[in-house]
Formats: structure tokens, sequence, C-alpha cells
């Protein structure tokens, strides 16, 4: 067995084999731990007949005896949990604790979690945001998949985010202001760390100086733990992406009314964003209202959508690699396999109003309401993660001078270059559908 089929073994063990098994043939739907006992009888000085329910855990978080190693990991990082729960369907037969996964993981996102959340400065949050990116680094190594690593350094960056917000927001923003993601980050979509996609949400005017100073801080906190400034101002510290949500709503009108490729990018963005601190509410209700302005605006919806062909797909009429000039003969994934399935999804997702976020959520979603048939959407999802994955790849090799969205066919194996034709294959194909479901041959 190759190296990277061990890597991928492991990275697939199932959670039977590391669970502590219960003695008993079953477990009431409560946690307690030594040191909820601890708590009690030493901080609290509770008499030790008090019942155990007024200190045990019921916020319980289950998974499988068949659930991968890795989907563990994940929601024990996602929940910030310890422990997690083994049910069988029909009752709990075990407890997973993060002290099991450390011998067998390379790494921990759950220390990284931990750290993030004790953090008592910003120095602390900079150790903390190297650490993500190792993080993400022996995941790859282990052989997880794109998607999990992708779920779990979003998560990682989310809470780093948050806590940052809680540190150098003044307390009449955390209540009436929402902090929110956008982009990859806001999608899930994130692997390796690019510039600063964010902005915030008011419920109404705040003083002038107290803003202009949380922008600064915030966005120059995040510069200093290495998210540099997004190219296009799309974060904290710019105004327009820092305002009360009226000001948000009028812009959503001005948008849809008076569209251009300005406007149809600020559309996906904010309906690809994600509440991650503060009054999520705002967030909410500001994509109600843009998802109801949009409802039956079909000549937006088609403009919008019409992005699906910014790019060619990489593939040619012989099913081979087209590569381009003055790229040493590479082809970008991003433009001519990622772009296409994302926006192509998000076009059909806001025309039918969808609330997911992530492109694998929507996909399903589309499914289930017959706008793509199970089978292709299978396809495409699967396309999609390993377009994922080859951008992840060179994304870490990008340290040896290597670009992350450009891929060298021939630097690749033979089954993966077969694989990158199947998956550019579908791309093509999906373009097809956006094209043929908004008739942009019309227009």
């Amino acid at each position: 067995m190759r190296n990277t089929d061990l890597r991928a073994a492991r990275a697939s063990f199932t959670v039977k084999k590391r669970i502590r098994m219960c003695g008993r043939p079953a477990v009431p739907n409560i946690i307690i731990t030594g040191m909820n006992l601890s708590k009690a009888v030493v901080l609290r000085r509770q008499p030790i007949q008090t019942p155990v329910g007024e200190f045990a855990n019921f916020d319980i978080v289950s998974v499988g005896p068949d659930d991968f190693v890795s989907s563990a990991l994940l929601l024990m990082t996602k929940y910030n949990k310890r422990r997690l729960a083994v049910h069988d369907g029909e009752r709990f037969v075990g407890i997973l604790e993060d002290i099991d996964l450390l011998g067998f993981l390379a790494g921990s996102a759950q220390i990284v979690a931990g750290r993030i959340d004790r953090a008592s400065s910003l120095q602390d949050l900079a150790i903390a945001a190297r650490e993500i990116e190792a993080q993400m680094r022996a995941l790859r190594r282990q052989g997880v998949k794109v998607e999990v690593i992708a779920e779990i350094v979003s998560d990682l960056n989310r809470r780093l985010l948050s806590r940052l917000f809680e540190m150098v927001a003044p307390a009449e923003l955390r209540t009436s202001g929402c902090l929110i993601v956008m982009g990859s980050e806001g999608r899930g979509e994130q692997t390796m760390r690019t510039d600063q996609d964010n902005g915030l949400i008011l419920e109404g005017p705040v003083e002038g100086a107290t803003l202009e100073s949380f922008r600064n801080e915030f966005s120059g906190g995040l510069e200093s733990f290495g998210f540099p400034p997004c190219p296009g101002d799309i974060m904290v510290r710019n105004p327009v992406w820092s305002k009360p949500v009226s000001d948000y709503l009028a812009d959503f009108r001005r948008w849809i009314v008076l569209p251009d490729d300005a406007a149809h990018m600020n559309v996906a963005i904010i309906y690809d964003a994600k509440a991650i601190a503060g009054n999520v509410q705002l967030l909410d209700g500001a994509k109600t209202a843009l998802i109801d302005m949009i409802r039956g605006e079909q000549a937006f919806l088609v403009h919008f959508a019409r992005a699906v062909d910014a790019f060619e797909t990489p593939i040619g009429l012989f099913n081979n690699l087209i590569t381009s000039e003055g790229t040493g003969d590479a082809l970008d994934l991003k433009k001519g396999g990622i772009f296409p399935i994302v926006h192509g999804v998000r076009s059909l997702a806001l025309e039918q109003g969808l609330r997911e976020t992530s492109t694998d959520k929507r996909i399903l979603r589309l499914c289930d309401l017959g706008v793509l048939r199970t089978g292709f959407g299978r396809d495409l999802n699967q396309a999609f993660r390993f377009l994922l994955t080859l951008r992840l790849d060179g994304q870490l090799a990008a340290s040896a001078g290597a670009s992350g969205t450009l891929v060298r066919p021939a630097h690749l194996s033979s089954m993966e270059r077969h694989l990158l034709r199947d998956a550019l294959q579908v791309v093509k194909q999906f373009r097809e559908i956006v094209r043929h479901h908004f008739k942009l041959g019309m227009f």
C-alpha cells in the first residue's frame, strides 16, 4: 500500500476502534465529569447528597460507532467539546475523549480552539492563528478529506475572529452589531489563510470616533495575525462594509434596480455571508430582505448568473487538458473549475431563496427541489471536492514557489490527470445546465 493510501486509511479509522465502552447496557442522556464533581464540592461547597443533575452536562453531542474519526474531530472543534457520546441508534454505548484522538491524529484542532478561547491578548491570538495553518497541514498529512479540513479551518478562523471581536469591540458594538465573514470563509470552504473578507452590520448609527477606532483595531489585529487586507477593500475597515442595516437595505435596492458587475459581486458577497459574533439576527434579517427583493426579478438573476461564463473550462474537444500561455503549461483551477461551480450553484440557490451558505449543502438542496438531478448533483459535489483537494495541495506547495490555483498536468499522476479531466467535464456540463436554465443564450 502506498503512503497516501496509508494516510487515507488512518484518517478513515472509525470511532468504534477508539471509544471507551460503557460497562452498562445504557447510559443516561447526561455527562458528568471529575471536573464537574470537583467544582461542585470544592468551589461551590455542595453537599455530597446533592443530585448530580444540578451540575451535569445535558447538551450531549454524539457520534455513531462507525463514524470516521475525522468527523468526531470536526464535532469536537465545532461544539467545543472534550468528550462525545457514542450512540448506536438505540442507546449510548461509550465515550470518546479528546485524549483518545491526540495519540491518533498528528495535531488537535481542539487544542487550538481552547487556546483561542483562553486568549487574553492579541499576542495570544497571533500564536493561535499560526497554529491553525499547522493544524491544517497536519490534517492533510493524515489524509483527512478536504471538505472536513475546510470546515475545521473555517470554524477555527471564525472562532479567532469572534474572540478578536470580543477583545476590541466596545460593549455597544458587541450587543448592537453583527460581525460577518464572506467569500469562501462564509461558505466554510477556506483552507489556507488568504485575505480579509469580513464586515459589520449595525442595528443603528454609532458614534463616529467609536466606530472608526474599532474598524482600525479589528482590521489591524487581523493583519498582525497574518491576514492581509482585501485587495477589493471588502473588510470591516471600509465604511461601505461596516454600517447600519438600514444602509445595507438601501444598497440592496440599488444593486437590484441598477445592476452592474459590482452590484452582482456585492449580492454574491452578502448571500454567502455568515454571522459569527454579536447580534446574528441582523444578518438573518438582511438576507431575508435581499431574497425577498430578488424574488421574481428574473432579469437580475439572468445577468447575475452570466458570470458562470466568465472563464473557459480548460478541457478540449478530445478530452485534452488546455493550459494557458504564460503560466508554464498550467491551468487555473479556480477560474476554470471552482468558480463556475460556486457561482452557478449560488445563482440557482438564490433563485430558489435557499438559506444554505456552503456549496455542497446548496447542491443537496437543489437536488431535493428537483432543480438538479440527484445523480448529477452527486457528480458535481465530487468534482468540486476533487478540485478543492488539488487547490489545497497547490497551496501547501506555495512555499516552494507554486501558485495555489495553478496546476501543471505534467506534475500530476496519471490517475490525477484522469480525475481532473472527469471533473472538468462535469464543470462543462454544469455550465450548460446553468446557461439553459437561465436562457443565457437569448441575452
